[in-house]
């Protein structure tokens, strides 16, 4: 690793242009619709809240964010459903990240993490609102 220039700091990443964002989107999308997926059942992002995000950003440590691709089963309109009973789904889990490239809730136990009702640590932001659920008008 170049210590010059770590990986994992507050200027990874880079900007592209609208144009090439678009072509990169049309790629994605074209290739799911060649692959048999239906235009109506095909997820192409998902919307996060700015407080969220500046929760994340906030944790003691961060440099970052790390987007994590997972799936679940959900229904017609986005809502979880046990397995087999809906389709399997795309969707977006958004961590905050350490200059080691950590994920910080496996590191910040006690950093005064906001726990759920059953003691779960709840920095791991997810359950954006999927698009085309979801999409701009």
């Amino acid at each position: 690793m170049n210590l010059k220039n770590p990986v994992f700091n507050e200027g990874a990443g880079e900007f592209i242009s609208v144009r090439k964002a678009q072509a990169l989107k049309d790629t994605y999308y074209n290739a799911k619709l060649a692959s048999g997926q239906r235009h109506d059942e095909l997820t192409r992002s998902e919307f996060f809240g700015l407080d969220n995000i500046k929760q994340l950003l906030n944790q003691k440590g961060c440099v970052g964010l790390r987007i994590h691709y997972a799936s679940r089963w959900e229904d017609e309109n986005g809502r979880e459903v046990p397995p087999t009973e809906g389709k399997l789904k795309p969707r977006i889990l958004i961590t905050g990240v350490d200059s080691r490239g950590r994920d910080l809730p496996a590191n910040a136990a006690s950093g005064g993490l906001k726990d759920d009702a059953n003691g779960n640590e709840t920095m791991v932001l997810a359950e954006g609102m999927p698009c085309p659920q979801h999409c701009a008008e």
